[in-house]
């Protein structure tokens, strides 16, 4: 044989190694069939790779597939377990039905202390003698149950904030009483900004109240008194929720927030900004048309943003957002 069929042999040698061994490096992955035999594919995103892996491992897709393949005396044991989960499927629907009855029950039950709660607040009424003493020795009471429990003189709670804002004396009400309620909440004092507490200062009520047509949702109301920040009284944002048929777990499936009619100047959600802006058209460098002072607004940390959740996120976005209990 000459020299040049030679190399000619060697390098089609070479060549076919390389293939073999490109084939084996764009492998990606490799399982075996029901029956042993190896199977090598190329690309985990392959749409076709799932399907091919139920055939050679004996597996199918349908799950009605999988139960007609068992042998009789499994199938009728899983009919006796499908019978037992549908019997708890129906004593689940029963529970749902009286739970939602209880709550609706005790909600019109707590409806009374919430609106007396409203009115000492708002100095609608004012405590009787008898009323303030026997609160005063119930509650010295509980305190001293607490701090027997734990073994030591009743203290005020490490955990519990500071209130920082000054509370003024008043003939009638407990003034700030939400914004103290909102500063001590260990998930929303964070949100409270110093600029916001004078418009919650107004705050006189948080209510929660499901929904009629559909009880797992729910309404939030926070009422004002009329104040110079905005127009609106009453800001309310409902809640609409779903629950999962296969799971039971409650979802978020939209939530209605309202639009806040700030008056001039007062939107405590945004700050004026002063920037300079250079004029169109104009030259650069030494000569260079001079510049012009805008005002544009910009978003800055506030309550208020809990009113328009996009915004809110924007602004917060490390904040871990869940679903509180009812206020």
């Amino acid at each position: 044989m000459s020299a040049s069929k030679k190399a000619q042999k060697q390098q089609g040698k070479r060549r076919d190694s390389d293939s073999e061994g490109e084939d084996e490096s764009s492998a990606t992955g490799t399982e075996f069939g029901a029956t042993g035999e190896k199977i090598e594919f190329a690309d985990h995103n392959d749409p076709n790779l799932l399907k091919l892996l139920q055939q050679k491992l004996g597996f199918n897709a349908n799950p009605s597939g999988f139960f007609d393949a068992l042998p009789t005396q499994i199938k009728n044991r899983v009919y006796v377990l499908k019978n037992l989960h549908e019997e708890r499927r129906v004593l689940e629907t029963d529970f749902k039905k009286e739970y939602e009855a209880l709550q609706q029950k005790y909600r019109t039950l707590y409806q009374p202390l919430y609106d007396e709660r409203a009115r000492v607040v708002a100095g609608a009424v004012e405590p009787s003698a008898d009323q303030i003493a026997s609160a005063k020795n119930k509650v010295e009471e509980k305190r001293r149950e607490k701090a027997a429990a734990e073994g030591e003189q009743h203290v005020a709670s490490a955990e519990q904030p500071a209130v920082t804002h000054t509370v003024q004396d008043t003939n009638k009400g407990i003034p700030d009483f939400w914004l103290t309620a909102l500063k001590s909440h260990v998930d929303l004092r964070e949100l409270v900004e110093p600029d916001d507490e004078a418009a919650l200062r107004h705050l006189t009520d948080i209510r929660w109240h499901p929904l009629p047509e559909n009880p797992v949702s729910f309404v939030l109301e926070f009422h004002f008194t009329p104040n110079e920040f905005f127009e609106e009284t009453l800001l309310a944002k409902t809640y609409h929720m779903q629950e999962n048929a296969d799971s039971g777990d409650l979802h978020f499936s939209r939530v209605d927030s309202p639009t806040i009619t700030w008056k001039a100047g007062k939107n405590l959600c945004v700050k004026q900004v002063t920037k300079q802006q250079k004029k169109k058209g104009g030259r650069r460098g030494k000569g260079a048309a001079p510049t012009r002072s805008i005002t544009v607004e910009e978003p800055v940390n506030s309550f208020f943003h809990f009113f328009n959740p996009e915004a809110f996120l924007n602004l917060q976005p490390d904040l871990e957002v869940s679903v509180a209990s009812p206020l």
